[in-house]
């Protein structure tokens, strides 16, 4: 989990993110990957809806943050694991 997550780091480094970006992003990360980790699940966008859904229903996420998750799958997915975005098959931001 660590390293996938130093990845993403530094592909957001890569990138030039804005140090906020990657402050929020990288927070919301951490939670998918501590949440696949507990639930030993696959890094996919089927485990990433899960996610939300079970971050939702347990009233743990703001608008905001729902906003910062979404977008930090979406780079996490294209460009760390390399898996093509699909429209539809994640919520849109």
């Amino acid at each position: 989990m660590q390293q996938t997550y130093q990845r993403f780091m530094q592909t957001m480094d890569i990138k030039n993110f804005s140090e906020s970006t990657k402050k929020s992003y990288g927070f919301e990360l951490k939670k998918y990957l501590q949440y696949c980790g507990d639930y030993s699940c696959e890094f996919n966008s089927t485990s990433f809806q899960e996610f939300l859904f079970y971050r939702i229903k347990a009233k743990q996420i703001s608008e905001c943050s729902l906003k910062h998750s979404i977008g930090a799958a979406k780079f996490f997915f294209s460009y760390v694991l390399n898996i093509p975005y699909e429209s539809g098959c994640m919520p849109e931001q």
